[in-house]
């Protein structure tokens, strides 16, 4: 049987491939800047029992924040509230389809808390907290089912590396307040 040198070698080979796909796919032909920070940090060692946090100025948080699927879901909430509303623990799964964000993050969970304050001269202001989060992982695509085959195959060739070791999965949040007038 082969020895830990050349396991070792395997994965420290296979993770430098996927860093070179972070920086010369994701970051200078596509520009996707996320989808290649998140990739990388699959890549290197640290504690997975926690999750990893994105700060509210995060690119992460800039992205989610102007992204249609983030307002659909915060729209969707707000729409017939009125001024004294509170939100406790509202919680929507969420399918990013803007490519970075798509490739980043795909699906994930967003929760928030909050309340519609009543202000002097009939006017209102939403604030929210709110978190989105996931695991960075990767699910095996049946090639039949994928309308992008090459975009099919890169993730399957993502997962198989999870499946032995490259790419090592990881939970993530991103906590930011919202704030916005009424009439929204």
């Amino acid at each position: 049987l082969l020895g830990n040198s050349f396991w070792d070698d395997y994965i420290r080979t296979g993770r430098d491939v996927w860093l070179c796909f972070a920086e010369y796919y994701f970051r200078q032909e596509k520009h996707w800047e996320l989808s290649a920070q998140m990739l990388e940090l699959s890549l290197i060692e640290f504690d997975r029992s926690h999750v990893y946090e994105f700060d509210a100025n995060s690119l992460l948080a800039g992205l989610v924040k102007k992204s249609r699927e983030y307002k659909d879901v915060i729209d969707k909430a707000i729409k017939q509230q009125s001024p004294g509303y509170e939100f406790h623990n509202k919680s929507s799964p969420v399918d990013f389809q803007t490519e970075d964000l798509h490739t980043a993050i795909g699906h994930a969970n967003i929760s928030f808390n909050g309340e519609v304050c009543k202000r002097k001269n009939n006017t209102a202001t939403l604030s929210l907290r709110v978190t989105v989060k996931d695991r960075y992982d990767f699910d095996f695509w049946a090639l039949k089912w994928v309308q992008n085959p090459i975009l099919g195959t890169g993730n399957n060739c993502a997962w198989l590396d999870q499946v032995v070791g490259i790419i090592m999965p990881y939970h993530w949040q991103s906590v930011f307040d919202e704030e916005r007038k009424w009439p929204w």
